[in-house]
């Protein structure tokens, strides 16, 4: 450009070729996804070219070439510009009688690859406009010989529609892509194409719609890669496949995410790289089948974090052991559920206190959750191990400080859940009941957090299994109801437990019971039968 303007400054008169040679140096240098500077000095050196009337063929060059910088900005009027050098390219070509080498299908593609990338209203829409109209002068014959439609062009009007939340509309242009494919010889769409519709459709707000129509391109996928090899589903594909399970309430949800993370993983191992290796996604299974309402299958959790542990690009996280041992916490098998709990917990444990990995700290719900797995099977070494547990958690926060390590209600809970279900004979019982009272005098004393209703519900529990009948499980009993009614914190649970085995005489006192009122009658009160000043900080 200095060169030409010196040109210019001392009397020079440039050649039509020096402008066609700054028109192409101004388009190539324009960035993608910038703004339009390069491809304004590109339109501003074509202008001057066109006052030196240059004929049809340098003129459609210039402007194929200002047409591709304008593709490639940002600037909100970009495709405005790039469409109408496109009309006048085609106007000139059809002056021609369809002769000339250009607007070919580069041309109409970066046309719409403007409109495709822009931000302005309905911009998916008029990508998508340009697009058949590109296709009709395919199919009429007005392109130059061995001319084709662009995969390019397709995948951009897709992204566009996909961008605007309308994963129809992309899925639209995606099977006519698969039309158009059978009429060249050089258009084939890849996988690419199909996973940009299959991830739109994770945008779908109905769940349900939304992984039916992901399952049926993932089937024709499948279907038909034989043929169309670059249709092969890779991992990201099934990403958006797990994806779409996680967020499902299917019955066969947890089950179907568990086999589509084990294709991912057999991809990785084989050196797939459509999606960085990942954790994140077995973690996602095991919650998965953590927080699964039909049925715990513990065992399976257990395979895929082996699965994780044999993986040959990443490793466990914190996340991982936590998750694998609250789905033990919930497993049917409560010797093995208590047993591989603890084991995993001193794994992540031991690994932290090696490597310092942050990743791999115990927080408070790692805490909790292998709490909870003890109580699956309550024998009084559990309770002394689930108790010891809980002093580990308030020491590491004590001398911490750490926000993820500050305890809350629930490991209190599980603790003295555990010890009142303690399975033993009198001496186990009570000494469970000892760390019943420890903790529950503990959690009542802590600074940290305040007993909520299953608090008074698990320690009610705690005295009516392990104290025998007499005046110590009677005071136990009235003090902690006393107190969680003044809290305004009885709930169903905590009513359902002092009527299970509550001695008569302390129910009458507690419920305000009359006098020679039956059993039969007081043991089925019901909460909204008490005063509502008992409830009133419930949830």
């Amino acid at each position: 450009q200095t060169l030409l303007d010196k040109m210019v400054e001392g009397g020079i008169e440039p050649s039509i070729e020096s402008f066609s040679h700054v028109v192409n140096a101004w388009a190539w240098q324009q960035g993608n996804l910038e703004d339009g500077d390069c491809a304004e000095m590109a339109e501003e050196n074509f202008q001057k070219l066109m006052e030196m009337d240059p004929d049809d063929e340098m003129t459609l060059q210039a402007q194929n070439w200002v047409l591709e910088a304008w593709s490639k900005t940002v600037s909100e009027d970009s495709p405005r510009r790039a469409e109408s050098i496109l009309l006048d390219m085609k106007r000139i070509q059809k002056r021609s009688g369809y002769a000339t080498a250009l607007p070919n299908s580069q041309s109409y593609t970066n046309a719409i690859l403007a409109w495709a990338k822009s931000r302005v209203q309905n911009s998916p829409k008029k990508a998508h406009e340009m697009l058949l109209q590109f296709l009709d002068s395919y199919e009429n014959g007005e392109l130059p010989s061995g001319s084709e439609p662009e995969l390019y062009a397709f995948n951009g009007v897709i992204s566009a529609w996909a961008r605007a939340g309308k994963p129809e509309k992309a899925e639209e242009v995606l099977w006519r892509a698969n039309e158009v494919r059978t009429k060249c010889t050089s258009l084939v769409a890849d996988v690419f194409t199909y996973n940009s519709v299959i991830h739109a459709y994770l945008r779908e707000p109905d769940e349900s719609y939304g992984l039916k129509k992901i399952l049926e391109i993932v089937d024709y996928m499948n279907g038909n890669c034989n043929e169309q090899a670059a249709i092969r589903p890779d991992c990201f594909t099934y990403h958006c496949v797990l994806r779409a399970w996680d967020r499902s309430n299917r019955p066969d949800a947890t089950l179907n995410a568990v086999q589509t993370l084990e294709k991912m993983h057999k991809l990785w191992e084989a050196g797939d790289t459509s999606l960085k290796h990942s954790n994140l996604y077995y973690n996602m299974v095991i919650n998965k089948i953590a927080k699964n309402k039909n049925r715990i299958d513990a065992r399976k959790a257990l395979d895929i974090f082996y699965l994780l542990q044999a993986s040959r690009f990443c490793c466990p996280d914190i996340i991982s052991y936590t998750s694998v041992i609250e789905c033990l916490s919930k497993s049917n098998n409560p010797g093995e559920a208590a047993e591989v709990s603890l084991q995993l917990f001193e794994e992540a444990c031991q690994l932290y206190q090696e490597k310092e990995n942050p990743e791999m700290m115990p927080n408070l719900r790692t805490y909790t959750m292998a709490i909870l797995s003890l109580t699956k099977n309550p024998t009084l070494e559990n309770v002394v191990k689930a108790r010891s547990l809980l002093t580990q958690l308030e020491d590491l926060y004590r001398k911490s400080k750490n926000p993820n390590l500050k305890p809350n209600a629930y490991p209190y809970n599980y603790v003295l859940n555990c010890a009142a279900s303690c399975i033993g004979d009198a001496g186990d019982q009570l000494r469970a009941f000892q760390i019943a009272m420890k903790t529950y005098n503990d959690l009542r004393k802590s600074g940290q957090t305040k007993p909520d209703s299953y608090t008074y519900s698990f320690w009610i529990k705690a005295a009516n299994n392990l104290l025998p009948e007499g005046d110590l499980r009677s005071k136990c009993i009235l003090l902690s109801f006393e107190q969680c009614r003044k809290d305004g914190l009885v709930n169903e649970s905590v009513l359902r437990r002092l009527l299970a085995g509550t001695p008569m005489e302390v129910l009458s006192k507690l419920l305000q019971i009359d006098k020679g009122t039956s059993p039969a009658v007081y043991r089925k009160i019901r909460l909204d039968e008490c005063p509502p000043s008992w409830s009133r900080n419930t949830t």
